[in-house]
């Protein structure tokens, strides 16, 4: 893989905000479980998402894409698929994929993926899908992928799922909930994480017609059928942050267009920390408008948003004082261990770092320049580009293309932001 070089400094100026991914993975699967056909708009094309694509074909759907406009043509009925599904190295459709492939009609489903995908937790949703009356195992029987799950459909009923590791064990058995036998009644256990993304989960199934009931901690799905969807996928929050970061660190005017503020997004919440960090920002419809201010430590509790974890650490080393991020044990089970691994490359830079068991406490002062390795991890090798623009000499970061399992037009937005870069082999 090539290198980047990020050399000091940003113009600013104005871009689109890249597709949310978290929506178009969900608007698939959807598709993919409707009665009808399913025209969803403005999907984003980053790796993870066309893990998600592939998966919608092996199970026997057909679609076609023109640009970024995704048509789906849903089987009567869904199919095992006639080789390994691999999801690569996406997180959400190992999970997603796991719970549907319970409703094929006939056969097994075989599902694994590459990497720290293989490091993913299984197990309590492969239990819930057992409570279920679904069939699913792990083939090492750890808990871990790669993961078998027998076809023949789920009866439904009543199933505790723990969701103390993550909100895509939920989000999965929502997705298949109108299609069991039964419906189902879903009862959280442990402290669920990132609620935010369950909340998601629901909209676009109630957009397709489903009927979901949430009481405290309990989520009752009727039985039905998925219509249709129609669908436009707005702009990503969590993945703008980096851009919002960027400008901030450098005292730039950055406009970012094409956000939904109405649809529920779990990083939206980008905003109010970047404010907290002494950001000036300003919302205007589908407009966020970020400029330069004069960065401070805070303390901030990320158990709904971990993904925001990595922009608030691109942020920190050049804040006042100490920032303190807390309530994110589940960042160490995504690509990498993101909090050991942004505690260690960090510190290459002469930031000091103090890393905890649910967090990081780091303090702003002086960013050297360095060689930082992002560990296979999109959203670090995004973080440590943000942190090349801002430090004193030039930040090398490994593994270009990497930032594609998320954001493919990253680089060229910077680029297009006056950002001075260098790819290098």
């Amino acid at each position: 893989m090539a290198d980047l070089i990020v050399y000091p400094g940003l113009k600013g100026g104005e871009v689109w905000a890249p597709p949310s991914k978290s929506y178009s993975h969900r608007a698939l699967a959807i598709s993919l479980l409707s009665s009808d056909d399913s025209e969803i708009h403005n999907v984003s094309m980053c790796n993870d998402v066309k893990a998600t694509l592939r998966a919608v074909k092996m199970l026997g759907a057909k679609y076609e894409i023109k640009g970024h406009d995704v048509r789906v043509k849903p089987p009567s009925d869904l199919k095992a698929p006639k080789d390994v599904l691999n999801v690569g190295m996406s997180g959400t459709t190992l999970r997603f994929m796991t719970a549907i492939a319970t409703l094929v009609k006939r056969g097994y489903t075989v599902i694994t993926g590459r990497g720290s995908t293989l490091r993913r937790p299984m197990q309590p949703l492969l239990k819930a899908l057992r409570d279920m009356g679904g069939w699913a195992i792990s083939s090492k029987l750890d808990g871990y992928p790669p993961i078998i799950v027998k076809g023949e459909g789920i009866e439904g009923g009543r199933a505790v799922v723990d969701c103390s590791l993550s909100s895509q064990f939920l989000s999965s058995l929502l997705l298949i909930s109108p299609l069991s036998k039964e419906g189902s009644e879903l009862v959280v256990s442990g402290r669920l994480v990132s609620k935010p993304y369950i909340d998601m989960t629901i909209t676009v199934m109630e957009l397709a017609g489903a009927s979901v009931e949430v009481e405290q901690d309990t989520y009752c799905v009727n039985r039905g059928e998925y219509r249709g969807l129609r669908f436009r996928v707005p702009g990503d929050y969590g993945l703008c942050g980096f851009l919002m970061a960027a400008a901030a660190i450098t005292g730039r005017e950055l406009v970012i267009k094409g956000l939904n503020p109405l649809l529920p997004q779990a990083d939206k919440e980008v905003v109010n920390v970047l404010k907290l960090l002494g950001v000036e920002i300003k919302e205007q419809g589908d407009r966020v408008i970020v400029k330069g201010g004069e960065l401070k430590g805070a303390s901030l509790e990320l158990i709904n948003c971990p993904d925001l974890l990595p922009v608030v650490a691109c942020l920190a080393p050049f804040a006042r004082g100490w920032t303190e991020i807390r309530g994110i044990y589940h960042a160490r089970l995504k690509e990498s261990d993101r909090l050991a691994c942004l505690a260690s490359e960090l510190s290459k830079l002469g930031v000091q770092v103090k890393l905890l068991r649910d967090g990081l406490r780091i303090k702003g002062g002086t960013v050297k320049g360095g060689i930082l390795d992002p560990r296979g991890d999109h959203r670090l090798f995004m973080a440590f580009s943000v942190i090349g623009l801002g430090s004193r000499k030039w930040v090398r970061i490994g593994q270009v293309g990497v930032e594609s399992d998320s954001y493919p037009g990253f680089i060229n937005d910077l680029r297009r932001l006056g950002a001075s870069l260098e790819v290098v082999v």
